[in-house]
């Protein structure tokens, strides 16, 4: 070789040798750059919390790519990273494309505590309690709790209880099981039917009537067998403590078979709320009773009870008779009810009855009898309800203001002083007054009738049978004539008797709804008291002047007649005068003032009345020699007499002195 070519081959070599240096020197270089892209591309991964962020590791799940520390390098568009660290839940998360150079933050969880706990012994009514709250009930307690501290008390009516005090960390799991104390007891069980077989969890104790032994507190089977009665089963509780338990077992009989015999055939039988067979045999109870019923159409409905123990070895008879029907009765307020003049109980009643009329009588003190008539339909339910009325509201029902007398015509008129207080009598003061016109406050408290008129004598005549029959008052009778007016009159109308009379003397029936005399009190309190604001000295009013036609009185026309007369006033009537011969008063009556005095109830009494008492429907029935009179008549001329407390004592009778009636409104 020559030394050019020596020469070319070195400059060769060194040229080649320096172009190997640089494609080195350059892959160096991009090796460097690609890593520091790379890096600089990451993606950041944050571990909360921040105590386990040096513990935490995290692996590529799904994609490619690596990790280097804290950070995920991808070689994919997408990957999917684990990341864990000790003592905490492991979690994944992935990464899209658009994830490069990011930080994530993700927070890991404690992995969970808990408790896996049991007692030894299997007991139905565990009780596990933390903090004072049950947390479960059973032989186990299982359970996911946080970190911490904890006392656990553990309850049963088995065992001592047990105390138990632990603690926590993170994902720590506490196991264990506990032995439980128990304590003896003995078990004592005793049957009240006699020996039969006692058996206690699965020891046999045969033919006998008590059974005993000693057991730990627990709970114990017991089962008991006797020939013809029911098997019977039992759980017994030994509570923890308690040394002996007396169990006092009483066996129900075993069923009967219970047969039935119906007649006629072919009807609908229902036992037991259901239609059933009654061909076929029941096992029932023996001491329960039972009801069957059968119906057939034509035939009666019937219900029959039993008791099957009565039934061994026969048959239970329901025999149909001719048809019924149901009738159910009510009443407001309840009732004693009469059926065809038979107690057949109170309201509300339900009960059968031939298909028949039947009289019926609804009863209650103090309440009107319901009467009424009822026909049962058959196969049906007939219902009947009825509001009874009190004796007071029949009463009040029947207080017309105006009603007649049917026996003899006469115009009844109805008063209701409502509880009216008035002073009856008159001041000393007042012109014309008497001694005997005693000032009493009287409270008129019930409602009372007064005949518009005086009896006349016809309708005395009437009653009595003997006498006139004119349009005139009746007069010249006695006050007992009067008395047994009322009395007869009452009679007649189907009244109960207001007056008893014995002997010389007469008794007041106070509540009697019969005709009587008007009191004192009643008279004097319509003449001057009705709708008035106080009483008035005359039956007009307080004006001493009479009237036009207020009245027969001695007139002017009576001069000559009577010993005396009023000057200046005339009534066309010399003497007596037909009743309703003057316009009637503000009242309503006629004849209160003038034509003839009244009989009034009261027996006369010179004694005066306590002024600070104030006495409820006042009348005297204390017997005396003579009886009181209200009122002038067409002889009084008087300013004495012509008063409405004008009252007078008389023994006998007089041509001037007649009566008007009266009765109790309730």
């Amino acid at each position: 070789m020559s030394g050019f070519e020596e020469e070319l081959k070195q400059a060769r070599d060194k040229q080649l040798s320096l172009y190997s240096k640089l494609s080195l020197f350059a892959g160096v270089i991009g090796i460097i750059l690609a890593g520091f892209f790379l890096y600089t591309s990451a993606i950041s991964i944050k571990v909360l919390p921040s105590e386990i962020s040096s513990l935490s590791t995290l692996s590529i799940k799904s994609g490619t790519g690596f990790s280097l520390g804290s950070k995920i390098i991808k070689l994919s568009d997408a990957i999917s990273v684990q990341v864990e660290a000790p003592g905490y839940q492991k979690k994944i998360i992935d990464l899209g494309e658009n994830e490069n150079n990011r930080v994530f933050s993700v927070t890991l969880l404690p992995q969970p505590s808990g408790v896996n706990l049991n007692v030894s012994s299997n007991f139905p009514d565990v009780k596990w309690i933390l903090s004072d709250d049950v947390v479960a009930v059973g032989n186990k307690f299982q359970s996911d709790l946080e970190s911490g501290e904890y006392q656990l008390t553990i309850e049963s009516k088995f065992f001592k209880p047990i105390q138990f005090d632990f603690s926590l960390g993170v994902g720590k799991v506490v196991e264990k099981t506990f032995e439980v104390e128990r304590s003896m007891s003995e078990l004592i069980v005793q049957l009240e039917n006699g020996p039969g077989e006692i058996m206690i969890n699965g020891k046999s104790y045969k033919d006998t009537e008590v059974a005993k032994t000693t057991l730990f507190s627990g709970q114990y089977e017991v089962l008991v067998n006797k020939k013809s009665y029911k098997s019977y089963q039992e759980k017994i509780n030994l509570p923890y403590g308690k040394n002996s338990l007396v169990k006092t077992i009483r066996l129900s009989k075993d069923n009967v078979t219970v047969q039935f015999d119906v007649f006629p055939k072919g009807g609908v039988f229902i036992f037991g709320g259901k239609k059933s067979d009654p061909g076929k045999s029941f096992s029932l109870s023996p001491d329960k009773e039972y009801v069957v019923s059968y119906e057939k159409k034509g035939f009666a409905r019937k219900s029959v009870r039993f008791y099957p123990r009565d039934y061994v070895g026969k048959k239970v008879a329901v025999n149909l008779e001719g048809a019924q029907g149901t009738v159910v009765l009510n009443s407001k307020p309840g009732s004693n009810v009469y059926i065809n003049k038979k107690n057949m109980g109170n309201t509300p009643l339900t009960i059968e009855l031939p298909v028949i009329s039947h009289e019926v009588v609804l009863r209650k003190n103090g309440y009107v009898d319901e009467k009424f008539s009822v026909k049962p339909e058959k196969d049906q339910k007939v219902y009947i309800e009825k509001t009874l009325v009190s004796v007071i509201e029949q009463k009040r029902a029947q207080q017309k203001k105006r009603y007649s007398v049917s026996s003899i015509a006469m115009a009844m008129r109805l008063f209701k002083p409502r509880g009216d207080v008035a002073i009856l009598g008159a001041p000393r003061n007042e012109v014309g007054q008497r001694a005997n016109e005693f000032l009493r406050s009287v409270k008129m408290s019930r409602a009372f009738y007064v005949a518009e008129h005086e009896v006349t004598e016809k309708q005395y005549q009437q009653i009595v049978g003997k006498g006139k029959s004119s349009n005139l008052p009746v007069t010249n009778v006695t006050w007992i004539e009067a008395v047994r007016f009322c009395n007869e009159l009452s009679k007649r109308e189907g009244l109960k008797p207001y007056y008893t009379i014995r002997g010389n003397g007469v008794v007041f029936s106070k509540n009697s709804d019969g005709y009587r005399l008007p009191s004192e009190s009643e008279w004097e309190w319509v003449s001057r008291k009705f709708k008035k604001r106080a009483p008035t000295i005359y039956s007009w009013g307080n004006r001493n002047k009479i009237p036009s036609g207020a009245g027969n009185i001695a007139d002017e026309s009576a001069k000559g007649i009577t010993k005396g007369y009023v000057a200046r006033y005339t009534d066309s009537h010399a003497e007596i005068a037909p009743v309703k011969s003057f316009a009637a008063e503000k009242n309503g009556l006629f004849d209160m003032f003038g034509n003839v005095s009244e009989w009034v109830g009261d027996y006369y009494s010179l004694n005066p009345y306590d002024s600070k008492k104030i006495y409820e429907d006042l009348v005297n029935s204390r017997p005396s020699k003579s009886n009181v009179i209200k009122g002038s008549s067409w002889k009084s001329s008087s300013v004495t007499e012509l008063r409405a407390s004008y009252r007078e004592g008389l023994i006998g009778k007089r041509e001037d002195v007649g009566f008007r009636i009266a009765r109790n409104a309730e």
